[in-house]
């Protein structure tokens, strides 16, 4: 099955393995197994590469506790039926494992094959069209956006580069362009994951370690209060910034904020909000000086105090 299919079930299947460790894949996953269906996830290295580390952690922490098996670094070769209408899921570790449905999750090229573009200049590389950063091809006059050029697979993001081409082209804006630094975006996993910017190991790389500062809070939401122990849900919040000038020790305005990360009740609502200030290039002492909302999750975000960096 593909996602799609996912979604003409009728009837719901007592063990099923995912293959897949993206966004479909982890949001699928987490449904089934919320509906009591036994959930095996394979995965051919880790989930959600591209996700801070230590907010996974707190994501596969919950998954368990939800009941899905988790497969990391078990990359499958087929799946094959049985007589009696099952599956097996066959890993090139050589194991089988046998489910009543297989819905794979690894992803989709894209779809540019039937526009058949060998018969003119556009050019391909990787499967996807080439575009440069207005959306030329290069072909005069022709433009490509979204998926089918895989810069960002984001469905706002292509919104957002079909409403830049047409001001471009048809509303005399010949510098407007697409930002594609700095987009946020949610996996819908439970709780959610919200990000948007570098991670700490990115600006690490990118300023070095001497020149990266990163704020961390765990803590549980106080929606779960009331909640017994083993249902509540924990939250981890980091703050990544960019040093851009001496520590003066009074203030962090030589803090650029240039990652915000985090997973936890209600992250989709406040990541919109965090990605506004960083695109206008908010520092640390923005955030601080913003008046905690008391009693939110939220308000973690402009409580971090020095004490609290664990890089």
């Amino acid at each position: 099955m593909n996602s799609d299919d996912f979604f003409e079930m009728d009837t719901l299947p007592k063990e099923m393995v995912v293959i897949g460790g993206g966004y479909i894949g982890i949001e699928m996953a987490q449904i089934l197994a919320a509906f009591g269906v036994k959930v095996i996830l394979v995965v051919r290295s880790i989930i959600l590469r591209f996700v801070d580390r230590d907010i996974i952690d707190v994501l596969m922490a919950t998954m368990k506790q939800l009941g899905v098996e988790i497969r990391l670094d078990s990359p499958h070769t087929n799946v094959t039926a049985n007589a009696d209408g099952t599956l097996n899921v066959n890993l090139k570790s050589g194991e089988s494992i046998k489910c009543d449905k297989c819905l794979v999750a690894v992803g989709r090229p894209p779809n540019v094959e039937p526009l058949a573009l060998n018969n003119t200049g556009v050019q391909i590389a990787k499967g996807a069209i080439v575009v440069d950063e207005f959306q030329n091809t290069a072909v005069s006059g022709v433009y490509a956006i979204g998926d089918v050029t895989n810069q960002v697979t984001l469905t706002p993001v292509a919104i957002r580069a079909g409403r830049v081409l047409v001001e471009r082209i048809f509303n005399n804006r010949p510098d407007l362009k697409v930002n594609y630094q700095n987009i946020a975006t949610i996996i819908f996993s439970h709780p959610p994951i919200g990000t948007v910017g570098l991670s700490h190991e990115d600006a690490v790389r990118q300023f070095g370690e001497e020149n990266t500062e990163t704020f961390v809070s765990n803590f549980t939401n106080m929606f779960f209060s009331p909640a017994e122990e083993q249902h509540k849900q924990k939250s981890l919040f980091k703050v990544v910034c960019q040093k851009t000038g001496e520590d003066n020790g009074l203030d962090f305005s030589h803090l650029k904020v240039v990652g915000c990360h985090g997973i936890g009740k209600g992250i989709d609502e406040m990541m919109q909000g965090i990605s506004i200030a960083i695109t206008m290039g908010a520092t640390k002492q923005d955030f601080d000086n913003s008046i905690a909302i008391h009693p939110t999750a939220s308000e973690e975000f402009v409580l971090f105090e020095p004490r609290f960096t664990n890089y």
